[in-house]
């Protein structure tokens, strides 16, 4: 009695044993057509007298199967190769039934030239070499088992979609005509976004230059660009304003935010701070991102910068969206926002895919599977207090050797000053030193540099932190004699600054 096969919307699994035994061999024979070229095809099964085996088969070939004295050639085989080709719809075959196949299926007296084992299951390793090992003795020059995994990879092969259709009633054209679709519309999108990015369709993988912006709209919105329209549209954004930073061959990597983090890796300990986004862009984001450029900025700068060097760092967080995942591209953009648009179904991540993020210390990166061995700890404060000025000194008053004095003329970031015997005690955190511009230099002009931060240390501290032989000379320059590892030394960290009367103090904004 015919058995009803299970229907099943995946390739995977097919239920092959579900099969009459008469079917399960007509899908073999079917597959065979596409195996070799042959002369004929025989369902021997079909007519009750298989002699053991299902099908056989006669494979095309030239060969001469005799020759006459003189080496001409003789008669050639007019049908070819024989195969026997035996179907079995058994659920196991161990390795005993698997003797047990071969000895009744494969006549060593007259054996064919090739013979295939097609199966509804797969085999152990023992079994096979069984098989192997017997159909050997048999003299059959060439062999295979088709096992399930085999007829499943077959009936998966565009060439055997009508196969699939006719015994399990699944077809994979529509699914392959889909896919197509889906493989053209992503490169498209691909090289449009390369267009934009660099001016042409660039291979993947090439440096994002700095400014490359998009605004990332939700598909779902219409009230665009109207966001006051949304009560929550803080919470949750219709459309978003990104730096594209990294290109690979599956999407794009945008940044999406840039913090003030604390970082020390010794003692392994770090902290970051929500309430400032430093992203540049040309609508800002949010508050976070309104706060960089007013008086609260500023002074989250300060505090920040106010922290040991060292131990400075930056999160930095992104999000990445598949070329698949973009829509539209609008390339022109509008009055309002510019840059190109690229419309996308927001999720729970707004526009991406998913995000990431990284620390970054001293153009080290440090990602997130190395921070979760880090505690977190409190660093920065809900709300950032403002920083009063300290005393202004004049760089000639501290009394600095000549080799100090000279580099501090030309300074544009960071510095340091090393004090032996309280030569700086005058100086704190806050002050500031003013440094004149030099009348006989053009490329000098006037500037500041600030106390940061203070500490007191050894030279034996100080030679063990840089690692370095050339370090100790520096610190026997500024001291102005030769030192030994137990002498105490004071540290002031500077940094270049701009002061302005109505601004403030301000910053490089190059120099990270």
């Amino acid at each position: 009695m015919a058995i009803k096969v299970k229907s099943t919307k995946t390739i995977n699994p097919l239920h092959f044993e579900d099969l009459e035994p008469h079917r399960f061999e007509d899908l073999v024979r079917r597959l065979l057509y596409n195996f070799r070229d042959w002369n004929n095809i025989e369902a021997t099964g079909r007519s009750g007298s298989d002699e053991g085996f299902d099908v056989r088969a006669w494979e095309k070939t030239e060969a001469v199967t005799n020759l006459s004295d003189e080496g001409e050639e003789g008669v050639h085989n007019i049908k070819g190769r024989l195969w026997q080709i035996q179907a079995k719809r058994e659920k196991t075959i161990p390795p005993a039934r698997m003797r047990a196949l071969i000895k009744e299926g494969v006549n060593a007296a007259i054996p064919p030239y090739g013979y295939i084992l097609a199966a509804a299951t797969n085999i152990s390793k023992v079994a096979y070499d069984v098989f192997r090992e017997e159909i050997r003795k048999k003299g059959v020059a060439e062999f295979y088992f088709w096992g399930k995994d085999y007829l499943e990879d077959q009936l998966s092969l565009p060439q055997s979609d009508e196969i699939l259709f006719t015994f399990f009633g699944l077809s994979l054209s529509p699914r392959r005509r889909s896919r197509t679709m889906e493989i053209k519309f992503s490169i498209n999108n691909k090289n449009k976004i390369l267009k934009l990015i660099f001016g042409s369709e660039h291979l993947a993988g090439q440096h994002v230059p700095r400014g490359r912006r998009f605004l990332l709209r939700d598909i779902k919105d219409d009230q665009y660009p109207y966001s006051g329209k949304y009560a929550d549209f803080d919470k949750h954004r219709r459309w978003e304003e990104h730096d594209a930073v990294e290109v690979t061959p599956r999407g794009i990597f945008f940044k999406t935010r840039e913090r003030y983090a604390y970082l020390d890796q010794t003692r392994k300990e770090w902290d970051f701070s929500p309430t400032i986004d430093l992203t540049l862009r040309k609508h800002n984001l949010d508050r976070s991102n309104e706060a960089r450029l007013e008086d609260e900025g500023k002074n989250a700068e300060r505090y920040w910068r106010h922290l040991l060097r060292r131990v400075q760092a930056k999160v930095l967080m992104y999000g990445f969206v598949p070329f698949e995942d973009m829509l539209i591209i609008d390339d022109k953009g509008d009055t309002e926002y510019t840059d190109p648009h690229v419309f996308i179904d927001f999720n729970l991540h707004g526009p991406f895919q998913f995000t990431l993020g990284n620390l970054v210390q001293h153009r080290e990166t440090i990602g997130e599977d190395k921070i979760r061995d880090f505690k977190r700890v409190k660093i920065f404060p809900e709300r950032f207090p403002p920083v009063a000025t300290g005393t202004v000194y004049e760089l000639n008053t501290l009394g600095l050797n000549a080799d100090t004095e000279r580099s501090l003329q030309y300074v544009r970031g960071p510095a340091v000053l090393y004090s032996f015997d309280d030569k700086l005690k005058l100086l704190s955190v806050n002050d500031l030193i003013h440094i004149p511009r030099k009348e006989d230099d053009r490329s000098s002009y006037e500037r500041h540099a600030e106390v940061t931060h203070v500490y007191e240390g050894t030279v034996a501290t100080l030679l063990k932190e840089h690692r370095s032989s050339h370090y100790r000379p520096e610190l026997e320059r500024s001291a102005g004699r030769e030192i030994s590892d137990t002498d105490k030394v004071v540290v002031y960290e500077l940094h270049a600054v701009t002061v302005y009367e109505n601004l403030g103090i301000i910053y490089p904004s190059d120099d990270w």
